[in-house]
């Protein structure tokens, strides 16, 4: 009899314990979407779209966001199709455009929407499109634009969105089409074409 006591002791012991763990499983899993006592956003949130597929998942601090957050398609729930990492003590945001099927687009970095410093952009294929330098969201500096070969095809440089200074263009097998510069992104000054990149084949245009 004793021993049947301490058996049935034993189990209600262990099922306590475990309702325990389980219940304090469930409260930490179901602490999303919260407020700080001034209204603040803090913690993990989650959004989801009409259909129930997640929209986005990220955490906060005093509502603001902090660390990685990835946002999602609503048709394509597999991969996030944007991931965000906030860096500390900073306006600027690590950022990571992908197509539905997880392909990387694009990376660079962010001041709230506007694009900053250096970005590069992707075809399908995986091989770099183009580098593109941005200053408060304008193109500002070096630029780059390669072919699907990974080919270099137009070396540039941008002012505020315009193009400014020297030009060079190249073709598939990296050979010299033209170059020349730029001011208020209108061809300045004498330009050298070498048709199908023959440097016996030069012309000369005058702007």
């Amino acid at each position: 009899m004793v021993s049947n006591f301490k058996k049935i002791r034993m189990l209600v012991i262990r099922l306590v314990i475990f309702v325990f763990i389980f219940s304090s499983t469930l409260n930490a899993q179901t602490k999303v979407n919260e407020f700080n006592a001034e209204g603040k956003r803090i913690g993990v949130w989650e959004k989801y779209y009409d259909n129930g597929s997640l929209r986005y998942k990220g955490q906060f601090e005093n509502g603001k966001e902090v660390g990685v957050f990835k946002f999602y398609n609503e048709d394509a729930p597999e991969h996030p199709i944007i991931i965000k990492e906030f860096i500390a003590h900073s306006t600027i945001a690590k950022v990571m455009f992908y197509l539905k099927d997880g392909t990387l687009q694009s990376t660079g970095e962010l001041v709230g929407k506007n694009r900053v410093g250096k970005w590069i952009f992707y075809y399908e294929n995986g091989i770099k499109s183009s580098e593109e330098n941005y200053v408060k969201g304008q193109l500002s500096g070096p630029y780059k634009l390669f072919y699907e070969n990974g080919v270099l095809a137009e070396f540039t440089h941008f002012e505020e969105g315009e193009r400014e200074g020297k030009a060079s263009y190249y073709n598939l097998k990296g050979a010299l089409l033209g170059s020349g510069a730029f001011s208020n992104d209108e061809k300045i000054g004498e330009w050298e074409y070498f048709e199908e990149g023959d440097p016996s084949k030069r012309s000369v245009g005058k702007y």
